[in-house]
């Protein structure tokens, strides 16, 4: 996972999520997915929603950032540079680790 990092903008206390490509700050979510199980179970709910669907699968635990637990994964689009970004939330031996998606995971 790649770090993640956050600006400032007009509003006070309110960091700013910044992508990992160009450093702008205007990203649009595009879809999220979560993952949900217990801690090693090999199946669990996974749940895809985008603007216009919902998709729940029990047993399907394909693309989950956690290898033993929870996670969640939101996809964005940088409206600077127009590439697509995944941050990664998931849980890791009672930690969170929240990270870029840098394929290698």
């Amino acid at each position: 996972m790649d770090e993640v990092k956050f600006g400032h903008n007009w509003v006070p206390d309110k960091p700013t999520l910044l992508c990992p490509f160009c450093g702008g700050n205007f990203l649009h979510h595009v879809q999220l997915e979560t993952f949900e199980r217990g801690e090693d179970a090999k199946k669990g709910m996974h749940t895809v929603v985008t603007a216009d669907h919902v998709d729940v699968k029990y047993d399907s635990l394909v693309g989950n950032p956690s290898a033993r637990r929870h996670g969640f994964k939101v996809t964005f689009r940088c409206e600077q540079c127009n590439n697509p970004l995944t941050l990664l939330v998931l849980q890791h031996k009672g930690e969170t680790w929240v990270g870029w998606d840098n394929g290698d995971d």
